[in-house]
């Protein structure tokens, strides 16, 4: 199944985009396709480049005391989120069934199975890079979730993800490692807290709001109000901590200090967890950095 809102979304943007050409080409307009192709596509460059800029700025402003870049790393820290966010939006996202990291084979007992778990407006179709990565740097095989509606509570994604473990229980794996970007480390969290599973080992976070964001207060929906700083969602969160079959799992919490979604950026730490920071990396790049990558792999062992 297509997923609808971030294909209608893609579908809704080309569409304003070329309302705006037809406008600018005139009459001429269907002569000139390539033309106008062409000024589609800086459209949606700059409009994507605007956006993101203006959440470094804020996430910037918002961190106390402010995040500072010097000039040439800034512009390289935005030009990239930029590039990352027109490759996940335009391609990953809306092309998901072309994209979305599957395990290609039924695994052999005693595997090792990666479980990657996405974020907010999102689906499995955003690991496409990452995966590709890991399978080059660890023998695991990787399998992906898609946790349906964007705005949903997060409870109810993380009862979704409980049935993928489910899933891969059945396949008699040695262990289990989940990784959540975003609100997809909350989401895994939770499920560990209601679904104890003996099976996952390990556990890694990239740029999930552990306490909460400030951009979450943009507006009033079911996960971004759970998302909230000392949001009575992630109290009850913590206040559950950390005991999954009898056992703690370990955690491992990759941030960045220069990250335009989770601000404050100490926020993506879980308290307990090793804290792995990176700089210099936006929040959608965490999953496009090669280096973040390399990192990850040698940590699962």
């Amino acid at each position: 199944m297509l997923p609808l809102v971030p294909l209608a979304l893609f579908l809704l943007e080309w569409l304003l985009c070329f309302f705006f050409g037809m406008q600018l080409f005139g009459d001429t307009a269907m002569h000139r396709l390539g033309e106008l192709t062409v000024c589609v596509m800086l459209w949606m460059g700059w409009v994507r480049l605007a956006s993101v800029a203006f959440s470094f700025a804020m996430a910037s402003r918002l961190n106390s005391p402010p995040t500072r870049q010097r000039v040439l790393p800034r512009l390289k820290t935005i030009a990239f989120e930029t590039g990352a966010a027109f490759i996940a939006f335009s391609f990953l996202i809306p092309l998901k069934w072309l994209f979305a990291p599957r395990l290609k084979q039924t695994p052999p007992p005693g595997a090792t199975i990666i479980l990657l778990v996405h974020g907010l407006i999102s689906n499995s179709g955003i690991w496409w890079l990452f995966a590709r990565r890991m399978r080059r740097l660890h023998q695991a095989l990787i399998d992906s979730v898609d946790l349906g509606p964007p705005f949903q509570s997060i409870d109810l994604a993380a009862d979704t993800l409980d049935r993928k473990l489910r899933e891969l229980e059945a396949l008699k794996p040695s262990r289990i490692i989940l990784i959540g970007h975003s609100m997809g480390g909350l989401v895994a969290r939770a499920c560990l807290q209601k679904h104890p599973c003996a099976l996952v080992e390990q556990m890694f976070t990239i740029g999930t709001p552990h306490r909460g964001s400030l951009s979450a207060l943009v507006l009033p929906l079911t996960n971004l109000i759970q998302m909230r700083p000392s949001s009575d969602w992630l109290k009850h969160l913590a206040g559950v901590e950390a005991v999954y079959a009898g056992r703690p799992v370990p955690t491992t919490s990759i941030y960045s200090r220069h990250d335009n979604l989770v601000v404050p950026f100490e926020n993506g730490v879980l308290e307990g967890s090793v804290a792995v920071e990176s700089a210099g990396v936006g929040h959608l790049s965490l999953l496009f950095d090669a280096k973040i990558c390399r990192d990850l792999a040698h940590r699962i062992g």
